[in-house]
């Protein structure tokens, strides 16, 4: 069964050492070094159904960098990313959108795991988003999010969030 992974690029769509992710939706991309060991290196390399640890790599840090969700058949999960030998691009563009791409195409996406999620929601609502994500929240709510992500809410309200992250909360 084929699984989502997401991962970030540079903004010319390159990685470590110079690597070319392909930019077109339906592309497929294959590890010229691929071995398949349950160690970092020699493959491919994301975020299984977007969720992992975003400081294995600082292309998100970038304003312009560029964001894939891949289409994979086998995964070697390595603690926080995965590898992966071979994969077909789904979708190429900004952070947000491909963590919306991925929940709404991967049952096994969840929006309070998921790397660059923005939710919004009402009044006395909470929301959870992972690392990198936003979350917006009305007048007595609560907003939660990972590392370096954004969480604001109204009056009344409370904001979390991870190491390097903003959160801001109304009066009280």
């Amino acid at each position: 069964m084929s699984k989502l992974v997401l991962r970030c690029c540079r903004s010319d769509f390159t990685s470590r050492n110079g690597f070319v992710w392909p930019s077109e939706v339906g592309d497929v991309v294959v590890a010229p070094d691929w071995e398949p060991t349950e160690e970092c290196g020699n493959g491919l390399h994301g975020w299984l159904y977007g969720h992992g640890d975003i400081t294995c790599v600082t292309y998100w840090e970038e304003a312009d960098s560029k964001w894939l969700v891949l289409e994979v058949d086998d995964v070697i999960e390595l603690g926080g990313k995965c590898k992966f030998e071979r994969a077909v691009v789904r979708f190429a563009g900004g952070k947000s959108d491909a963590a919306a791409f991925l929940l709404q195409h991967e049952p096994r996406a969840t929006a309070d795991k998921l790397i660059g999620m923005t939710v919004s929601v009402g009044d006395e609502e909470s929301v959870f988003v992972g690392a990198l994500g936003t979350a917006t929240v009305g007048y007595k709510g609560t907003a939660t999010v990972g590392d370096g992500g954004t969480a604001t809410v109204g009056d009344g309200g409370t904001a979390t969030v991870g190491y390097n992250g903003t959160a801001t909360v109304g009066d009280g």
